[in-house]
């Protein structure tokens, strides 16, 4: 059947059933987490909003540090970009940050500062879709709202065997999920339910060699029955990667600082500082430069190429060493940097490519 047929799923067991044995294994394997015993909204949006393709080990440090220097939506809101971006740097997925940022001053201005308690008003949020807003509004306000990330997607498709999740699929799960959540077997624990259904798949309905044996969900469910819990849901055909190569030029004043320049040029980081660069080519490297930066260099040494993945672009940069012959022009998004004291937003690639330069100079 295509992707537009409607179709159904139904539990192979009550309801209550499946929450009493879904909590009590939440309440003894939950992971202790800093935003899960928030009651206020705005750390919770900010947790769901880092944890969106990124893993929670990554974020956590970023949470911390973010909330320290933005413990309310007003001092987001009121927050120069240039500081949010510092913040966010190496966390990717940069317009996350934007989206954050814009969405805490239409609260500041139009909501008192709280994030709204209306679902079609939180999905009008720059950055909040249907899933974030279900995370927000049950978790910080109780109410019952349903979500569905990846996890909770391939427990519910590994619970009805579905080998490949469609629209239709997707569809049937937001239906089956928004009747669950007004059950009073659940309406009640909310916010535990949701966490226990995103925990479930992170720690033991996992991607790859589901540890089956300790899933409160394995009696009923039709992939374990099946045998198939290793090869559903498949995974979708993943866009292919595009390569692009540039070549940056390191231009140091001293040990410690260095040229950078604020990159326009590519959407995946727009107001992002970096090193000038180039695209790879055979053309003369200096005159590339001169015409393209206005920059005089003479090229001193090349250091280890360093790779970096933009969602579904692989970025190769060949860093070199490069000597400035006359004075940079003046411009306002060229400035000198000590990239070990200052707080700039910085893709995570500068990073690796100054740790190089660090250990030749």
């Amino acid at each position: 059947m295509g992707s537009g047929v409607a179709r159904k799923v139904e539990l192979q067991v009550p309801s209550r059933v499946l929450a009493r044995r879904l909590l009590r294994w939440y309440e003894k394997a939950q992971r202790d987490l800093p935003w899960r015993d928030q009651r206020d909204a705005y750390p919770i949006w900010v947790a769901e909003t880092m944890l969106q393709q990124t893993r929670i080990q990554t974020v956590l440090p970023y949470y911390r540090r973010f909330l320290e220097s933005f413990p309310r939506v007003e001092d987001l809101a009121r927050a120069p970009r240039e500081e949010v971006l510092s913040l966010w740097s190496g966390l990717g997925y940069y317009r996350r940050a934007d989206n954050l940022r814009r969405a805490a001053q239409i609260i500041s201005r139009e909501h008192r500062g709280q994030f709204p308690r209306d679902r079609k008003t939180a999905l009008k949020l720059p950055g909040v879709g249907a899933y974030t807003a279900g995370a927000v509004l049950s978790q910080a306000y109780g109410l019952p709202e349903a979500i569905l990330d990846g996890n909770v997607k391939r427990v519910l498709a590994r619970l009805f065997c579905v080998a490949e999740v469609d629209t239709s699929w997707e569809k049937a799960f937001w239906s089956l999920l928004s009747e669950l959540v007004t059950e009073p077997c659940i309406a009640p624990r909310i916010r535990e339910f949701n966490q226990a259904l995103m925990e479930l798949g992170a720690l033991v309905c996992t991607p790859r060699s589901p540890s089956c044996e300790e899933c409160p969900c394995e009696l009923f469910c039709e992939a374990r029955q099946a045998g198939t819990q290793e090869e559903v849901p498949r995974s979708r055909k993943q866009r292919p990667a595009e390569q692009l190569l540039f070549i940056s030029a390191v231009i140091l004043a001293g040990r410690d600082r260095v040229l950078l320049t604020r990159s326009f040029s590519e959407p995946y980081l727009q107001g992002f500082w970096e090193f000038p660069k180039i695209r790879a080519g055979a053309e003369d490297i200096p005159q590339r430069f001169r015409s393209e930066h206005s920059l005089s260099l003479r090229l001193v040494r090349r250091l280890k190429d360093v790779k970096h993945q933009v969602t579904f672009r692989k970025l190769v940069f060949t860093p070199l060493l490069c000597e400035l012959l006359e004075p940079a022009a003046e411009h306002s998004e060229w400035r000198w940097a000590d990239l070990e004291r200052e707080s700039l937003p910085v893709s995570s690639y500068i990073r690796k490519i100054w740790k190089g330069v660090n250990g030749i100079v």
